[in-house]
């Protein structure tokens, strides 16, 4: 009779864990620590994109946070597995765009992952790209004026 609880036991165990391990499964966060934030001012948004034929047209998630001065941190939790790009901007004056001049150029601080920069225009996907592994991931960067 011992060996019967014991194998109950422990198929209650493995079942557990097995369910628990299922849980977790896509529980890879990307942390994002937005350096360059010059006040604690308005909100530090940021949008994540999972395509490069989506990039910069269809965000797969974003979220704002409020802007904490020297740096900010944004986590977007529970991802698959993959490769990211996000860009984000530091809205100052709070009214949940991007402010920009008549040229059509930011005038509130912006910026992309990896510190990536485009000529004439946003960087393309795989020049911003970071990669999200098993467990998650942090990455920095600094947002431009």
């Amino acid at each position: 009779m011992a060996p019967k609880i014991a194998f109950s036991t422990l198929r209650t165990a493995l079942m557990t864990t097995a369910l628990a391990s299922a849980g977790t499964a896509f529980a890879n966060d990307l942390t994002i620590e937005v350096q360059g934030v010059v006040e604690a001012k308005g909100s530090v948004y940021v949008a994540l994109y999972d395509k490069s034929d989506t990039w910069m047209k269809k965000a797969v998630k974003a979220q704002g946070v409020v802007a904490v001065a020297g740096k900010t941190i944004v986590v977007f939790k529970d991802l698959p597995e993959g490769e990211y790009a996000f860009s984000a901007f530091h809205d100052v004056d709070g009214d949940k765009k991007m402010a920009k001049n008549v040229m059509g150029m930011p005038t509130e601080p912006w910026g992309f992952s990896k510190d990536a920069m485009g000529m004439f225009g946003p960087p393309s996907f795989d020049e911003a790209k970071v990669k999200v592994p098993a467990g998650g991931t942090t990455t920095v960067m600094t947002l431009k004026s």
